[in-house]
């Protein structure tokens, strides 16, 4: 055994267990209301997040973590969990991350940007006109999710603010800058 495994396993205790459910570590908390809303806009089966556990970290957002985690007893937790859901506005949106992690489970409110300049508008910022009619899977304004040759590269919103619609990106700076 090493210097560093001695030492690691010095930390517990024989009677110890080496990991913890992750239940141990957050309180669940019931979001079924805002999975109904994520069904809805998006067509994501509120089930797809079963195997998923949703909790609070903080007042801004919800994260999730998957159920079967197994946590260290040792050293302590320093953060746990993706940033999932804005669930105190009018309609519960995903974060980035997870637009990005479950947007392709998604049947309606997709836009797909087909060349690069406008995905590239996209990330800029830059405001894009659409044609309803060119977006079949959008029936009206809203979160949208934004995708480029099958990827989700995040969310969107989608105005109708003239008879033309137009797109915003709802990118973070940090992960515009990666883009």
């Amino acid at each position: 055994m090493s210097l560093g495994q001695d030492i690691a396993w010095s930390l517990l205790s024989p009677d110890e267990e080496a990991t913890t459910s992750v239940l141990d570590w957050v309180q669940e908390v019931d979001v079924s209301d805002e999975l109904s809303h994520i069904e809805e806009r998006f067509g994501i089966a509120a089930n797809s997040f079963d195997d998923c556990v949703v909790f609070r970290p903080n007042s801004k957002w919800l994260a999730l973590v998957n159920r079967d985690l197994q946590l260290p007893q040792r050293p302590a937790v320093m953060g746990l969990g993706m940033p999932f859901l804005y669930p105190d506005m009018r309609f519960p949106r995903f974060t980035t991350a997870a637009a990005i992690r479950f947007g392709h489970l998604a049947s309606r409110h997709i836009i797909d940007l087909e060349d690069v300049d406008t995905v590239r508008r996209f990330v800029d910022l830059q405001v894009i006109p659409l044609d309803p009619q060119d977006h079949p899977l959008v029936s009206g304004p809203g979160h949208l999710l934004v995708r480029h040759r099958g990827m989700i590269l995040g969310l969107g919103n989608c105005r109708r603010d003239t008879p033309q619609w137009t797109l915003l990106a709802m990118l973070p700076k940090t992960w515009r800058e990666m883009l």
